[in-house]
């Protein structure tokens, strides 16, 4: 009887403890959301109500995850501001092993930073290079033999067109692109069992010849 009362006992305080844990959150106390600064880091201060669990901070569009340390709940972590607008996410996980763990509960804070006029000028000569780059592509683009045959035909896609100039054929090319290539087919054989109608195409001077569409939608299905 003592053994069951000794139980009762412990599970009722188990009961307790549980019960009156609070839910999961998170405190950012310092810097304010929206904050500016001319610096190219952040202290960003706060706490979390749940030492049992861990807090992980990430730095949206950069690729960056870090464990946060507590002290007693508290945190105080300085993170880089690459950007002009720099958006953290630190989430609360009661375990970070899986594959994609989710979190508990998460608080986002958003840091704006002025760039100085050296790093203004630098991200100037950036773009100008990265659109001088696009441009010179684009040129090199349009010259070539893909790329007039995607200006005479622009429903098909570029990689289709470079597969064209390469004079390669594949399943799943139109008979148009086939047309383009070999001209008009030499035989155009219609067959129509009470359903699509499907289509064999022959070139008597080509390997391959004969090219089949079974189900009516205009695509080469196979080819021998």
């Amino acid at each position: 009887m003592k053994r069951v009362l000794l139980l009762l006992f412990v599970l009722f305080i188990l009961f307790k403890v549980f019960s009156c844990r609070e839910d999961p959150k998170i405190t950012i106390s310092t810097p304010a959301y929206g904050t500016r600064t001319n610096s190219k880091t952040v202290i960003v201060k706060g706490a979390a109500n749940r030492k049992d669990l861990i807090l992980i901070v990430n730095s949206i569009g950069n690729d960056f995850r870090k464990v946060v340390d507590m002290n007693d709940g508290n945190f105080e972590v300085e993170l880089s501001l690459p950007d002009t607008s720099n958006l953290f996410d630190f989430s609360l996980f009661s375990d970070t092993t899986g594959f994609v763990p989710s979190p508990i509960t998460r608080e986002s804070l958003t840091v704006y930073r002025e760039l100085s006029v050296e790093e203004i000028a630098e991200k100037q000569k950036t773009e100008k290079a990265r659109l001088a780059r696009e441009l010179a592509e684009e040129r090199r683009w349009n010259q070539s033999k893909a790329g007039r045959i995607h200006k005479k035909h622009p429903e098909w896609s570029k990689e289709d067109c470079e597969l064209l100039a390469k004079r390669k054929i594949w399943v799943g090319m139109s008979i148009d692109m086939l047309k383009y290539q070999r001209g008009l087919s030499n035989h155009a054989n219609p067959s129509n069992y009470g359903g699509e109608t499907h289509w064999q195409w022959c070139w008597d001077d080509y390997t391959p010849s004969c090219f089949y569409d079974n189900d009516g939608d205009g695509l080469v299905d196979s080819y021998n």
